[in-house]
C-alpha cells in the first residue's frame, strides 16, 4: 500500500483500544488525546482480521462511520481518518457536507506472505426527516464507527449492533466448518466508539461507567491536566501536541470555561451547564469505593426524604469509630413515582435482600412528615406520614433534628471534608453519587448561582444523605453493645476502609 505510514506512537490505552478484540467498546479521553485518529487505525486491522473470500482469496471489509450531522463528520472524523489513510489513494468520493465514501484496494505482505484487501469506508450521518431505524437499515457493512459517540442518540447502539456482519456477501464466505478446519480465528465484526467524557445522566454515561455494558471493551486514558492544573505527564498524544504548543493544554485551558476544562481535559464526570453542584467537596476518587461491608455490630440508619411526595428518597448507612459513615444503599426516586405503602415496602425489601440485621435500625425522616395525612374528601387524618411509615415497617421512625438548609447541608459537608470521612457503595447508590456529582444542584439565573436548589430526582436523594449525617453529627447511637446482648463480644470494632475502585 503506497498510503500513508500506519505505523503510530498512540499512548498505551488508545493503543490497546485500536488493537483490541472487543465486539463492543469506546475509548474515552480528554480532548486532544488521539481517540479519533486509534478509532481510524483500527480499520486496517480489521480487514486484516477477515477471512479471505473463496471466490477470489480477497478479504473483503466495509466500516460504516456514523456522526451526528455531515458537518461533524467533515470536521473531526474524516481529517482525523485522512491523517491515517491517503484521501488519493484509492478512490474518494464525496464533497465537504455531503456523504463521503474511501474505497481502498492493495495487498498486505506478512512474512513474505501476500494478504489482498478491499476496504470501504463509509461516511453517513441520519438526515432530520430519517427515522434512527430507516437510517441504520439501510446499510450494510461489516462493523460500525461511531465517532463522538456521546453525540449519538442511546437506540444507536442496539440498532447499529444488530447490523454488524452483513458484508461480506454469502458467496465470498467460507463454511464455518472449513474455517474451524483452517484454524482461523472468528473473522471481526462488532461497533466500536469513541468521546470525550460524556455528562452524567447521559446514556453513554450509564452504559460505560453504571450498567458497565462495555465490559473490558471500555478504554479510559489518562486525563490531560492533574486538579492542580498542571500537565498530566500519563496523558496520551503529547507528542505530537507539543509540536502545536509546549504548553498546549494548559494553553487550551487558559481559553476554556471551569466546566470544559473539568469535564474535557480534566476527565471529571460532571451534569450539563444546569448549575452548581451543592457539594463541592465531593470527590468520586475519594468518596467512591467498591463492595463495602455491613457491620452487624453497628446500627442502621435509614434516613428519608419523605411525606406528602410521590418522590420518597432513602439512604442507608452505617456510622464508623473513626467518625466517618459508610453509604450502602439507595432507594432512589429518579424517573418513577411510588406511595408512601410501596416506598415502606421497599425498605423492607433491601433489609431482606441485604440480609442485613442489626443490633439497632433507626429510621429518620424529614420534619415534614410530621404532618398529618388528609383521608379521601379533605378531612384530615389523626395519623402523620410519619406515623404511618412506622406502622407499614414495624420500625421505629423520628424526626430529623431540623429541616433547615443550611444546616442539613453543612452536615454532610462537613464530613465530606474529613478524612477519612464518607464512603459510598458504588454498586448499590448509583444515583445518590449522581446527585453529588451535579444532578443536586443551585440554579443559574444570569449566569450566577441562585441560593434555590433545582427540585428534581436527585435533590431528593441529595436531601436524605443529609438527614442521614445531621443524624449522625448528634447521634444518640451506639456501637457497643445492648442491654439485651451485653454478653456479646464487642472488642473486634469496625474500621472498615475498603479500597477505592477507581475508574
Amino acid at each position: 500500500m503506497k498510503g500513508k505510514d500506519l505505523r503510530n506512537s498512540a499512548g498505551p490505552v488508545a493503543k490497546a483500544f485500536e488493537t483490541n478484540a472487543e465486539a463492543l467498546s469506546v475509548a474515552i479521553g480528554p480532548t486532544g488525546a488521539g481517540k479519533t485518529e486509534s478509532s481510524a487505525r483500527r480499520i486496517l486491522r480489521i480487514a486484516r482480521s477477515q477471512h479471505p473470500s473463496p471466490k477470489d482469496g480477497i478479504r473483503k471489509c466495509r466500516i460504516v462511520c456514523v456522526g451526528n450531522t455531515y458537518r461533524d463528520l467533515w470536521d473531526k472524523a474524516i481529517p482525523s481518518y485522512l491523517k491515517v489513510f491517503n484521501k488519493d489513494f484509492g478512490h474518494w468520493q464525496g464533497g465537504k457536507g455531503d456523504p463521503a465514501s474511501h474505497v481502498m484496494d492493495f495487498v498486505m505482505y506478512e512474512g513474505g506472505v501476500a494478504i489482498p484487501l478491499h476496504i470501504e469506508v463509509w461516511f453517513r450521518a441520519k438526515s432530520s426527516d430519517q427515522s434512527l431505524e430507516d437510517f441504520v437499515r439501510g446499510l450494510e457493512c461489516t462493523c460500525w464507527w461511531l465517532q463522538e459517540m456521546d453525540q449519538l442518540p442511546e437506540a444507536i447502539l442496539s440498532l447499529t449492533s444488530n447490523r454488524c456482519g452483513r458484508y461480506p456477501e454469502p458467496d465470498d464466505r467460507w463454511e464455518p466448518e472449513y474455517v474451524e478446519r483452517m484454524g482461523w480465528p472468528p473473522a471481526f465484526i462488532g461497533v466500536w466508539g469513541d468521546s470525550n467524557m460524556p455528562v452524567l445522566d447521559s446514556w453513554l454515561y450509564r452504559a460505560a461507567f453504571t450498567d458497565k455494558t462495555f465490559g473490558k471493551g471500555l478504554f479510559l486514558q489518562p486525563p490531560a491536566l492533574l486538579p492542580d492544573g498542571s500537565v498530566n505527564p500519563r496523558a496520551e498524544n503529547l507528542h505530537n501536541l507539543r509540536k502545536i504548543r509546549a504548553d498546549y493544554y494548559q494553553w487550551l485551558a487558559s481559553t476554556m470555561e471551569a466546566y470544559d476544562i473539568g469535564r474535557l481535559l480534566m476527565l471529571k464526570p460532571s451534569f450539563d451547564r444546569r448549575g452548581q453542584p451543592v457539594h463541592l467537596a465531593f470527590d468520586r476518587a475519594r468518596h467512591v469505593l467498591e463492595g463495602i461491608q455491613f457491620n452487624p455490630r453497628a446500627p442502621l440508619i435509614i434516613a428519608c426524604d419523605t411525606g406528602n411526595t410521590l418522590k420518597h428518597a432513602a439512604t442507608f448507612g452505617q456510622p464508623r469509630p473513626d467518625g466517618g459513615v459508610n453509604i450502602l444503599h439507595e432507594i432512589s426516586p429518579k424517573g418513577r413515582q411510588c406511595n408512601l405503602e410501596e416506598f415502606a415496602q421497599e425498605i423492607l425489601m433491601v433489609l431482606k435482600l441485604r440480609g442485613w440485621r442489626p443490633r439497632q435500625i433507626v429510621l429518620v425522616v424529614d420534619p415534614s412528615a410530621r404532618a398529618r395525612m388528609v383521608a379521601a374528601g379533605g378531612a384530615d387524618r389523626t395519623v402523620t406520614y410519619a406515623q404511618y411509615l412506622a406502622a407499614l415497617t414495624g420500625l421505629d421512625v423520628e424526626l430529623a433534628d431540623t429541616n433547615d438548609p443550611g444546616l442539613r447541608r453543612t452536615s454532610l459537608g462537613s464530613m465530606l471534608k474529613k478524612e477519612p470521612g464518607v464512603y459510598i457503595d458504588e454498586s448499590y447508590c448509583p444515583d445518590l453519587i449522581g446527585a453529588l456529582e451535579g444532578g443536586y444542584c443551585f440554579s443559574l439565573i444570569g449566569g450566577s448561582v441562585s441560593p434555590n436548589v433545582i427540585k428534581n430526582d436527585y435533590s431528593h436523594l441529595g436531601e436524605a444523605c443529609e438527614y442521614l449525617t445531621l443524624k449522625l453529627n448528634g447521634a444518640s447511637i451506639y456501637f457497643g453493645h445492648t442491654a439485651a446482648n451485653s454478653a456479646e463480644n464487642d472488642d473486634d470494632d469496625y474500621d472498615q476502609q475498603p479500597t477505592a475502585s477507581g475508574y
